[in-house]
């Protein structure tokens, strides 16, 4: 009875753990392919907001990760072929969410981060978050093997 209760327990964790996210419609080499990578780094004591990547639609506006949002969760990694996307991300800090979209260009073989900025304002005198936007740029595997540890 132990053994199956320990065999059960390592099938439910393993179906939790996310597979990396792949549109490759052509085909190509995975080493072709490129990485829009998000680092989320939840702490309960910090306060800042953290991306995920939502759904990716590609030029002529399909969306390709074929998901919904509600049931497969946030991804922190999705790789595809160069060419021309736009991006959805969720930006939050735990209290309050944000879904902001922006375009981006892919390179073959690229890396890329996606991170929230939150533009402050005031509000009855008050410094408030008052709206989201994401920031994509290019980053080495180094980089991503840092925040992989």
């Amino acid at each position: 009875m132990k053994y199956k209760l320990m065999l059960w327990c390592s099938l439910v964790m393993s179906g939790c753990s996310a597979l990396p996210a792949v549109y490759n419609p052509n085909n190509i080499p995975n080493e072709n392919l490129s990485r829009i990578y998000t680092f989320p780094n939840i702490s309960f004591f910090e306060q800042k907001y953290h991306a995920w990547i939502e759904y990716i639609w590609d030029d002529s506006g399909t969306e390709i990760t074929n998901r919904n949002a509600w049931e497969h969760g946030k991804m922190k990694m999705y790789a595809l072929p160069s060419g021309t996307y736009t991006v959805q991300a969720s930006c939050f800090d735990g209290a309050r969410e944000a879904n902001p979209k922006s375009q981006i260009r892919v390179e073959p073989s690229k890396l890329y981060e996606i991170s929230c900025v939150v533009k402050k304002g005031k509000m009855l005198g008050l410094n408030v978050d008052m709206y989201a936007t994401i920031e994509i740029k290019e980053i080495t595997q180094s980089e991503v093997d840092a925040h992989l540890k």
